[in-house]
């Protein structure tokens, strides 16, 4: 896949001419260009200010599919030209990708994705004016100024009263961050302009995962995150400390969030309650139900770093967090044997990202066990218990560095091997697979 092709090379008689010059006759195997005609008489202000409206000021993306897998391998991991443009890269399946934004310049949805990203940063400081709301809305003594007969339920039935009082807020948060990989999803498909369902769908997963743990830390420290962050950033040996202090106090609230989980949101997935709305109702018995990866695999992630964070503060929450894993292991194992079609190859590219949210919870946790040692452990075990976060750092920069970068590359002695079995990687590949779908 090939974006910012200069405007004079854009065509398919110019795309292949530039590869010729570089890898010799005959070295393209077909040549597909999607996108519009550059307009090379915008300047530069307006061609900024046609970004921000989502015009197209340029070519967009051409899919290019060389005869040799080394030459392929070569282009994506090397610089093709000192002009600016050519950027070389894997190109998904076609499934994978999303036709109306194929056709958006990489400057625009660039543009597009810092916006979104600032713009949900931003958010998350404030993501506790919503969540503590929700939570004193979901609160009993709340719930009994609208509904008066909550409130006598103590009398009658004292066991479903303990019920509501513990698990109403969880729900009712859990409800909300239901709400999220919707407004998530539309947000990367429509506005930043993400080229494949992959990648929206790897949005989620990060956006998610962030906020729901945005979610616990507003739960924890009982706040604002923003004054949260003012009052670390202006003592930042406290954060610790803080932790220690705050975390304990929510052990019930957590065992009940990951119980939640497994007997309320899992059995939701094979219910599917959605099917009942008018305008969510298959349209037949042919309509094919796909999974959605960002915010299951955000949810199982969560779950993880509960369980990671509170394995030594609460160590009751892990039985809580084995039943959540076996009934998942279950739910998804029937659901993707029976019910989910496969929409896109994803190519193992959640794993990184799942990868990284287990890190994040390891560091947490071993944070939040250094702050127990501090207040309530002896010297000895804090000093013993100090180097915990640094090797976790250690661990990731290791893994990454060694590991990470070569596992999204295909070796060039891979890419020659696959050339000396006769050209059978081009063996059945038709020159139109990447040709943009008509609209009918």
């Amino acid at each position: 896949m090939v974006e910012d092709v200069p405007p004079t090379s854009w065509s398919e008689q110019g795309v292949v001419a530039f590869f010729e010059r570089l890898y010799g006759p005959a070295c393209v195997y077909s040549c597909v260009c999607v996108g519009q005609t550059a307009h090379t008489d915008l300047q530069a202000p307006a061609r900024a200010a046609a970004h921000l409206i989502q015009i197209n000021t340029g070519p967009a993306t051409a899919f290019v599919t060389l005869r040799s897998a080394e030459r392929c391998t070569e282009a994506q991991q090397v610089v093709l030209s000192h002009t600016s443009g050519w950027r070389v890269s894997e190109a998904p399946e076609p499934r994978d990708l999303i036709w109306s934004n194929v056709v958006k310049p990489r400057g625009m949805t660039e543009l597009h994705q810092k916006i979104g990203l600032a713009a949900t940063v931003v958010c998350v400081l404030f993501w506790s004016v919503p969540v503590t709301l929700i939570q004193a809305w979901a609160n009993v003594e709340s719930l009994s100024k609208w509904v008066p007969a909550v409130h006598d339920l103590r009398g009658w039935s004292p066991t479903l009263y303990a019920l509501i009082t513990s698990y109403l807020p969880v729900l009712a948060l859990m409800g909300l961050q239901a709400l999220l990989p919707y407004f998530f999803a539309a947000m990367a498909r429509s506005y930043e302009g993400h080229k494949t369902r992959s990648g929206v769908e790897r949005v989620v997963l990060n956006r998610c995962f962030n906020y729901q743990l945005a979610s616990l830390y507003v739960t924890v420290l009982s706040g604002s995150l923003w004054d949260s962050l003012t009052q670390i950033l202006d003592q930042p040996s406290q954060v610790v400390e803080i932790l220690a202090r705050a975390l304990p106090k929510a052990n019930v609230y957590f065992l009940s969030f990951v119980l939640a989980r497994a007997c309320v949101g899992l059995p939701l997935l094979l219910l599917r309650p959605e099917i009942l709305l008018p305008t969510c109702r298959s349209s037949g018995p042919d309509a094919k139900i796909h999974c959605a990866y960002g915010y299951e695999a955000s949810s199982i992630a969560i779950v993880l770093v509960i369980g990671i964070t509170y394995s030594f503060i609460a160590p009751a929450i892990l039985p809580a967090c084995a039943v959540y894993f076996a009934v998942a292991t279950l739910t998804y194992r029937w659901l993707f044997t029976h019910v989910y079609d496969a929409e896109f190859d994803g190519s193992g590219i959640f794993w990184y990202d799942l990868f990284n949210c287990v890190l994040l919870g390891l560091l947490l946790s071993t944070l939040s066990l250094i702050g127990l040692a501090l207040l309530y452990g002896s010297y000895t075990q804090l000093v013993f218990l100090v180097p915990l976060p640094l090797l976790v750092v250690y661990l990731a920069l290791r893994c990454w560095g060694r590991l990470g970068w070569k596992s999204r590359w295909t070796a060039l002695e891979d890419a020659v091997r696959a050339d000396q079995d006769e050209g059978s990687a081009l063996s059945g590949f038709q020159e139109n697979l990447y040709a943009e779908p008509s609209p009918g």
